[in-house]
């Protein structure tokens, strides 16, 4: 099965605007298309994101809805530990992070919305792409 780590703007918005090309990635995963990997740092992340009032305003997102997208993460992913470091090697630093997710839990692909991340297009020969090509990618293999 695919192992595949989800950047944080997909797992967010792919859980709370329901449509779109990150929604089908989560709806994938959460059919079992593949496995989602993630560390604590990552979900963490999506934490913060959540929590944000300009978020929880604009999509209604009570204290249960966050805790019923963190449940689903947890329950649901292949948790690493997060305690590989690489040398800085995306633009943006917090990047880092998720490339050191895919390489520690031997990730076959990096889902992402993130230019910067997009930009590497494969990091240590995991191909780093966007939710669009994910989708067509899945779509060939079943």
């Amino acid at each position: 099965m695919l192992k595949v780590v989800l950047d944080t703007n997909i797992l967010v918005s792919g859980t709370i605007v329901p449509k779109g090309n990150p929604y089908g990635v989560i709806k994938a995963w959460k059919e079992g298309q593949f496995l989602l990997v993630v560390t604590p740092q990552l979900i963490q992340e999506v934490i913060e994101v959540l929590m944000r009032p300009h978020i929880r305003r604009g999509y209604s997102l009570g204290d249960q809805q966050v805790s019923d997208v963190i449940q689903a993460i947890v329950e649901g992913g292949l948790m690493v530990p997060g305690r590989l470091e690489i040398a800085a090697v995306a633009r943006d630093p917090d990047d880092d992070a998720i490339l050191a997710c895919a390489k520690e839990g031997k990730a076959n692909y990096i889902v992402t919305g993130d230019k910067d991340l997009l930009d590497l297009d494969v990091f240590e020969g995991i191909p780093i792409v966007s939710a669009r090509k994910f989708l067509s990618i899945l779509r060939g293999i079943s």
